[in-house]
């Protein structure tokens, strides 16, 4: 499965994730239910079916937002003749976004605790000096996630990196986790993704 997962033993996701099915040419169709733990009910219609459409990728990706519209401990099974799969998850906030994120309350301050502009990229006269940058953003929503997106020289060079706030929606990133993720390049780039924005 994939999705928006927050860090943990359990699974937590804080939108409906997907289920990847390998894609076999002797199955048309997969059966699935998916039981909402906490409120005890089964949340997909009765005989539900997934036709298998068999195409030149390997895997077939099954949404799950269909049928899960809010937050809660879920169980999804999956199965056809002579084989079954099930797995249990939680979704720990609400997976859609409704509203404008407020990015007013957003604090970005560099290494020499300096604010900098919501929209990166950093400027620094040397690449050692870029590399030796510590981002410091405050802010955010509690254990939220944030993609950063580095690339260098071109585009054919992007390195995506997830990483999570704490608590109290701070987040601290030092570029220097990332000095291996690309090659040398003359020029690099370092931009951000919040979720529920684009």
């Amino acid at each position: 499965m994939r999705g928006l997962q927050l860090k943990g033993k359990q699974p937590n996701y804080l939108e409906a994730p997907q289920i990847y099915y390998p894609l076999e040419n002797s199955v048309e169709s997969l059966r699935i239910q998916i039981e909402d733990m906490d409120r005890q009910k089964t949340v997909t219609p009765p005989d539900m079916e997934i036709a298998v459409r068999v195409t030149d990728e390997t895997w077939q990706r099954i949404s799950l937002s269909d049928w899960i519209i809010s937050t809660g401990n879920y169980e999804v099974k999956l199965w056809r003749v002579g084989w079954s799969w099930s797995t249990t998850f939680a979704i720990a906030s609400n997976y859609q976004v409704s509203t404008k994120l407020d990015f007013s309350k957003i604090q970005i301050q560099n290494s020499n605790h300096q604010d900098i502009s919501l929209l990166l990229p950093i400027v620094a006269p040397n690449r050692p000096q870029f590399w030796q940058e510590e981002l410091k953003i405050q802010g955010l929503w509690m254990f939220e996630p944030v993609i950063f997106l580095l690339s260098g020289g071109d585009e054919n060079h992007v390195f995506s990196y997830s990483v999570q706030a704490n608590q109290s929606g701070v987040l601290n990133l030092s570029l220097m986790s990332l000095r291996e993720a690309l090659p040398d390049c003359d020029r690099y780039s370092l931009d951000w993704i919040r979720s529920g924005t684009s």
